[in-house]
């Protein structure tokens, strides 16, 4: 998996520190890298770009004041994670934030590093509450510092959405944006304020894995390689009964997807992996011998109204976290089997290993398919 892995942080340059270099790839990944830095100015090389979607075009009298605000926050913010960092010899705020207390007496220096982050969080929460509530002019007294962003007055949280993309702009750009190990997380303490634009105005985006996915789902539609026969899925359990169950169209779509890659490789546990898999997200949860089901595939001409079906449906963002989350659930049923295996068999991890490779091309080349398959 790691050339993939050094290919997606190339990408995505601020997290370079993360890369792990093989001798296998480190000749092809020296290539490249050298033709990315020939056709590239010195000046560009770290520039992160900003998710457009994210600010806020509209100005106001305020605009100098909340940059001040913002500047100022991101000062103190950057000036003490810095000192954390030097003092636990780290070298990126993401081996702090990736850390997590064992909550044990020992005094380690994990756990300290982790306490501090977590008061430098509480502190930088509480000043950024602190400069922003004299603009509230609700009289009722309702917005303070324990109010909900959702409950605050319109006032507020546009004071509060409008700081945080300050935020976002200040980490983002400017110098701190060029630094090889940028402080970037100040602005996600505030998640909730700085993507209210964004969810107000792009409630339909889609996101990669819902756009890999989709155009995966049309590469098989059109090459008639859909197999299984509508939204209603069959089960045969062990005594050769067979059972139904209702699922919704984007768990059709992972599913088909997901056995078009993989059942090719030799994974005999792969259709109890996937009625796993179905069980959580069906109306199969009833039936609770789900140990002893396999799905059945349709080996002969896909449906033509299931096909219309799924080709019709409108992607959406929560379509797109969707299958982010069907990625993480096959993971953990293969993780969670290979666990209770008192052989040695490594099926599980196998499967799991291959099911990580695919969700890594969506991320890096933006489909699920191998580079023998496009």
């Amino acid at each position: 998996m790691l050339p993939g892995w050094n290919r997606l942080l190339r990408r995505h340059r601020h997290l370079r520190h993360l890369q792990v270099r093989t001798p296998e790839d480190d000749e092809i990944d020296d290539e490249e890298e050298q033709e990315q830095e020939g056709n590239t100015d010195d000046s560009q090389k770290n520039i992160i770009t900003l998710d457009s979607s994210l600010l806020n075009t509209t100005s106001s009298r305020q605009d100098q004041e909340i940059s001040t605000i913002a500047s100022q926050l991101f000062y103190v913010y950057r000036q003490e994670m810095l000192e954390i960092l030097n003092l636990y010899g780290l070298s990126h705020e993401s081996d702090l934030w990736c850390r997590k207390s064992t909550n044990t007496t020992g005094g380690e220096l994990e756990d300290t590093a982790y306490n501090q982050l977590k008061q430098l969080v509480v502190r930088t929460r509480e000043a950024f509450f602190l400069r922003l509530v004299s603009f509230c002019s609700d009289t009722g007294n309702t917005c303070n510092a324990n109010t909900a962003f959702e409950n605050f007055c319109d006032g507020c949280q546009k004071i509060h959405n409008a700081v945080a993309v300050a935020l976002y702009r200040e980490c983002y750009s400017g110098q701190n944006g060029l630094e090889r190990a940028p402080i970037l997380s100040l602005p996600w303490l505030f998640t909730t304020a700085l993507l209210q634009t964004r969810q107000r105005k792009l409630l339909s985006i889609q996101g990669l894995p819902s756009v890999a996915m989709e155009t995966a789902l049309h590469d098989l539609i059109n090459k008639h390689l859909l197999r299984l026969e509508g939204l209603t899925v069959t089960f045969r359990t062990s005594n050769h009964r067979r059972i139904e169950a209702s699922v919704d169209w984007t768990v059709c779509v992972f599913v088909e997807i997901l056995h078009h890659c993989l059942k090719s490789k030799s994974f005999p546990s792969w259709p109890m992996i996937l009625s796993q898999f179905i069980h959580k997200t069906s109306s199969l949860q009833q039936y609770n011998a789900i140990h002893e089901c396999l799905l059945v595939f349709n080996n002969e001409e896909q449906n033509d109204l299931y096909a219309a079906i799924l080709i019709s449906m409108e992607w959406t963002e929560n379509d797109d976290e969707l299958m982010h989350l069907y990625f993480v659930q096959l993971l953990e049923i293969c993780f969670d089997l290979d666990q209770s295996m008192t052989d040695d068999n490594n099926e599980y991890l196998r499967m799991s290993e291959e099911i990580i490779l695919i969700l890594q091309r969506v991320a890096v080349d933006e489909t699920p398919w191998p580079e023998n398959r496009r």
